[in-house]
């Protein structure tokens, strides 16, 4: 589905459902009100759960593109299912009300009242938990883009005694920062490779992550994967040339690497290394299958084998984009990634083996 379809499917089912829900809760409770508000409610149930699946699916590809905060995604996830629940346990009870089963014990009816009562509570709730969250998402980062551009930002003084200034807020990747000074070295950001002290580099410029861990978007663990490492290409994987990441990075800015210290920084595949042989050693399906959790994750893609268990924190789009390849073949890699060649260089890091 088309990425503009999301806001418009979302305004739909965070304003139908709990309009939806409100008036079969009224229906509920006020027996003279139930003949003009229950099925009319009902029937807006239906829309509105209709309209959370698909604000789900394309929530998906909104999180392709431009990335979005975990807990969003975990609400979006959510409510679908209770908008389902709600229109079962409300259309269950209307039609006690219009058609008393013979069977049915007397109470039935007003156990299903408060059931629906109880629903509309809980899915009201989780629907705006999932709208605030997203807007949330979507404001930090026109926020980012707004931020002033290099012309008019401050000059900022390195740990080497230069002065470096932010890239503009309009460019379209992290550029390296002028500098009078020699500027941090790789061995500087390995030393701030935690989450309370976290710098990183990306495309020869410095910058401190510390106080944007808890304000990223993608969500906290995105980015202490990037802390103490060279983490250019694994931003370039997920961002692309998009200018909401880049401005959003270039505030943190400390100023660029010292000439020289780009390769140290670097833990893992991340790094602009020579290209080793790749590993030739044979693995069954059943070998990689063992494999099959976040702390032990193995996967297939065009028959390499590749141990992901060290990359399944540092995602850029999370570690659920990981957790569904390990123990089995990669597509969604090839779904996301097949024409991204910075993408391709980081996964190529991580191969073991071939399949057998």
């Amino acid at each position: 589905m088309s990425l503009p379809l999301h806001p418009l499917v979302v305004h739909a089912a965070t304003v139908l459902l709990p309009l939806s829900l409100l008036g079969v809760v009224v229906a509920v409770l006020v027996p003279r009100l139930r003949p003009r508000l229950a099925g009319l409610s009902v029937l807006g149930l239906v829309a509105a759960a209709a309209a959370a699946w698909v604000a789900e699916e394309t929530g998906e590809s909104l999180a392709d593109q431009v990335g979005v905060a975990q807990n969003h995604e975990r609400y979006g996830e959510i409510l679908p299912v209770l908008a389902v629940l709600a229109l079962a346990v409300s259309g269950a009870w209307w039609r006690l009300q219009r058609s008393p089963v013979a069977s049915a014990p007397s109470w039935a009816p007003r156990a299903g009242g408060a059931g629906v009562v109880a629903v509309a509570l809980v899915t009201t709730w989780f629907t705006v938990l999932a709208g605030h969250s997203g807007a949330v998402s979507v404001w930090e980062s026109k926020t980012a883009a707004l931020e002033p551009s290099a012309a008019s930002a401050p000059a900022t003084t390195t740990p080497g005694g230069g002065t470096a200034t932010a890239p503009a807020a309009g460019s379209q990747s992290p550029a390296p920062a002028a500098s009078g000074g020699s500027g941090p070295t790789s061995a500087d950001v390995a030393k701030h490779n935690s989450r309370t002290d976290c710098w990183s580099v990306v495309d020869g410029t410095v910058y401190d992550l510390t106080a944007w861990i808890g304000a990223h978007p993608g969500g906290p663990g995105t980015i202490t994967g990037m802390c103490g490492v060279d983490a250019s290409a694994a931003f370039r994987a997920q961002h692309s040339t998009k200018a909401g990441p880049a401005a959003a990075l270039a505030k943190y800015a400390v100023g660029p690497l010292a000439a020289g210290t780009s390769g140290s920084a670097t833990t893992g595949p991340t790094a602009a290394a020579p290209v080793a042989a790749a590993p030739t050693t044979r693995y069954t399906r059943a070998q990689v299958a063992s494999h099959s959790s976040t702390s032990n994750c193995w996967s297939i893609v065009e028959g390499k084998v590749y141990d992901l268990t060290q990359w399944v924190s540092r995602h850029p789009g999370g570690s659920k984009g990981i957790a569904e390849m390990c123990g089995g073949n990669g597509g969604e890699f090839l779904e996301e990634h097949a024409r991204d060649a910075a993408a391709r260089q980081v996964l190529a890091g991580y191969q073991v083996g071939v399949l057998a």
